[in-house]
This record gives structure tokens, C-alpha cells and sequence, in this order.
């Protein structure tokens, strides 16, 4: 089954769905059938991809944590003071 994208023509959501030939797609939101199929994106998966993605996790991850003990410490300084 194929996945498409569709925006709904009544309330405006953008979504995914699959879709075979002989189904009718509805809105997940208001139920609605008037929809407008917008052009899918493809994507590509490769190992060298994944694991660029992991690398970047990684790190923003590491960045946020250093953020969030750097505002603690801030914390307890003035607290102490």
C-alpha cells in the first residue's frame, strides 16, 4: 500500500495515509472525504545516514545536558549567596 499525502480541503490538516486503489482516504480529523493530494517527499535510508542522525542526537543531547547543569549551578550559587 502506498503512502500519500493529503491536506483536507475543510479543515486543513496536512496527513499521511496509506491508500490502495480502491479506498476512499478520510480525514482524521473532522471525517471529511475532500481532500487534496499533495506531492510525497521520498526519503532515503542508508547506514552512513543513520548513523550521521545517531551523531547529532548525541551531541544535542550532551549540549542540553551541560545547559541544564550549567542553569543548577547558576541556581545554587545565587542561593547561597
Amino acid at each position: 500500500m502506498p503512502l500519500f499525502d493529503f491536506r483536507c480541503r475543510s479543515c486543513g490538516r496536512r496527513f499521511e495515509a496509506f491508500v490502495r486503489a480502491s479506498d476512499i482516504p478520510r480525514c482524521p480529523s473532522c471525517k471529511g472525504v475532500k481532500l487534496e493530494q499533495l506531492p510525497s517527499m521520498f526519503s532515503i535510508s542508508s547506514l552512513e545516514i543513520t548513523k550521521a542522525r545517531v551523531r547529532t542526537a548525541k551531541k544535542e543531547r550532551r549540549r542540553s545536558r551541560a545547559y541544564r547543569d550549567k542553569i543548577m549551578a547558576e541556581r545554587e550559587t545565587k542561593h547561597h549567596d
